[in-house]
């Protein structure tokens, strides 16, 4: 989802002060099926994890009709449930009830000369929590050198890992244009690069792909934005969001959101990580039913609350 970023936000940033927001998020997803099926089943990630950067104070999920479930935590340390339906069923229905605090006051807090740090060598002693999202150890898009090319023409004026990447990100943001219905999350990034197009999973991929060309760790992360007060959103509504997370020595995983030009901060609400989209997908799954086919759609609403978990949006 795009927003308009207001001065309010930089100006905390540049003043360093600390702004904690109450976030209260909805979600519904109803799947509805053209005829009863015989077997489904989903997996869905909608659990955001506690952090020093988001507080989780309250989260209620639940899915109907009644199903068999089960909950894990796969390789990139998302929890996830599993439910199933071995009996005839015409649909489900998701819904998400999150209260959340955000407690990033500036992502730009760390030394000025982290900044300027150049790109390390491909023997760097990278720690543990970066395995799996770098370039040599697992790329389905390695061979596309358009990326690696555009990446390294766009951040050749400046120095330093992290200007590098800021460069790229309003690259994208300025450059590329926010349309739906012309990519899927099969689109390679040489093809987002082409067409210069697509939603922000689209320019999140393009930027991990070309961070990952410069040889630093990227991953996917999806979750929810805010938009700002109701009064002053699109007339569209809300859907989930996703962004970038780069890693960089002395500074560690910092946000980055291309599609709005900005770092990810208090207006972030993180859910789920992966090396690529489909490791942090909010719903994946599938069904057995010849000939049938599924609507699905997705009501999702994040206004400011306050202490209680009560929106205060006008």
């Amino acid at each position: 989802m795009k927003i308009e970023i207001k001065f309010e936000m930089v100006r905390h940033f540049a003043e360093g002060s600390v702004w904690i927001v109450h976030l209260a998020v909805t979600q519904r997803t109803r799947c509805r099926y053209s005829r009863p099926v015989q077997f489904a089943r989903i997996e869905y990630r909608v659990f955001p994890a506690g952090s020093a950067e988001q507080n989780v104070i309250r989260l209620n999920v639940a899915i109907e009709p009644d199903s068999e479930r089960s909950d894990f935590t796969d390789a990139w340390g998302n929890l996830y449930r599993k439910a199933e339906w071995p009996e005839s069923l015409d649909g489900w229905t998701l819904s998400v009830d999150l209260f959340v605090q955000t407690l990033m006051d500036n992502p730009f807090a760390f030394a000025a000369a982290a900044a300027d740090a150049p790109v390390p060598d491909r023997d760097f002693p990278w720690p543990p929590e970066t395995a799996g999202y770098r370039r040599w150890e697992y790329d389905p898009w390695d061979n596309e050198p358009a990326v690696e090319a555009w990446a390294r023409e766009i951040s050749a004026p400046v120095r330093g890992a992290f200007k590098k990447i800021q460069a790229l990100v309003d690259a994208i943001h300025r450059q590329f244009k926010f349309c739906k219905g012309m990519t899927d999350v099969k689109t390679p990034p040489a093809e987002i690069l082409r067409l210069k197009v697509g939603v922000c999973q689209d320019f999140s991929t393009l930027l991990i792909a070309a961070a990952r060309t410069f040889g630093l760790p990227a991953r996917y992360v999806s979750g929810y934005i805010y938009e700002g007060p109701k009064s002053n959103r699109a007339g569209s509504a809300p859907s989930g969001h996703g962004w970038a997370e780069v890693y960089f020595p002395d500074i560690g995983w910092r946000g980055f959101d291309p599609l709005n030009g900005i770092l990810a901060c208090q207006t972030h609400v993180r859910v789920a990580q992966g090396r690529w989209y489909a490791d942090a997908a909010p719903i994946v799954g599938r069904f057995i039913g010849a000939g049938v086919t599924q609507t699905t759609e997705t009501e999702i609403t994040v206004d400011k609350a306050d202490a209680s978990g009560r929106s205060i949006e006008p």
